[in-house]
């Protein structure tokens, strides 16, 4: 659809007092949602819009194409290759997500992804949005389908260490983001302060999450720890399974 269509719809269905379209400059960003699909931001519609006794606000949802792998030279002469996007000029608006929600991976001409920046987008998905949507193994393989490549840690042997987080009442064993980063749900609010702690479910989100890694490096090994004392038992008995589960097939 026309970005100018789709700023009649947007003015149609909000109290909208401007619009603006803005274009990407070259080379443009691949954004990634909060469902993990991959896009080339073509641009940025910029919808000013009324809240009524609270003043204005500026709402931003991107005008974006499917991203797909660049056609390349690699014939190595040089050292070099010579990389070009095949995303259409003409895109379409996510007008269900606001720019804000997705994150910036990579330009088009540059596709590597520290795991630095990786670990900040499981982060944003993970702790901040939940577990609904957001399916770590089959980003990366979005990833890997549009040609980014993954720049992580060496190291087969990985030691996690897990610490208490909290978000949109959810309390996490997470990880800091200098390894690989893990966000695993510990419990959730009952009965007010309450909690009930459910040792399998936290087992096969761990295991989910590294069989997620493992699809960047087949050889890591996992091992987690906790300093903090009152964890130690799940922690315990998470690494006590998780061979076993990790050898299963699926």
């Amino acid at each position: 659809m026309e970005v100018s269509k789709k700023i009649s719809i947007f003015a149609a269905r909000m109290k909208t007092i401007n619009s603006h379209y803005i274009p990407m400059p070259e080379p443009r960003w691949l954004i990634v949602d909060p469902n993990g699909q991959i896009y080339e931001q073509l641009g940025t519609i910029a919808v000013v819009v009324e809240k009524g006794n609270n003043g204005i606000a500026t709402h931003s949802y991107p005008v974006v194409a499917n991203a797909i792998a660049d056609v390349y030279n690699d014939s190595q002469e040089d050292g070099l290759a010579t990389f070009c996007s095949l995303a259409p000029a003409d895109g379409r608006t996510l007008d269900d997500v606001r720019l804000e929600d997705c994150f910036r991976l990579c330009p088009t001409n540059h596709r590597v992804l520290p795991y630095l920046k990786f670990n900040l987008m499981a982060m944003k998905f993970l702790s901040y949005a939940g577990f609904e949507n957001f399916d770590l193994a089959q980003t990366i393989d979005n990833l890997y389908g549009c040609n980014i490549r993954l720049d992580f840690p060496k190291e087969n042997e990985q030691t996690i260490q897990l610490t208490m987080s909290g978000c949109a009442g959810v309390v996490y064993l997470e990880s800091d983001l200098g390894g690989l980063y893990f966000a695993i749900p510990l419990s959730s609010p009952v009965n007010g302060n309450q909690v009930e702690i459910d040792s399998d479910k936290i087992l096969l989100e761990a295991v989910n999450q590294a069989k997620a890694y493992q699809k960047i490096n087949p050889n890591y090994k996992f091992r987690f720890t906790t300093a903090i004392e009152s964890l130690q038992d799940v922690i315990d008995e998470v690494n006590n399974n998780f061979g076993n589960y990790m050898d299963q097939e699926g």
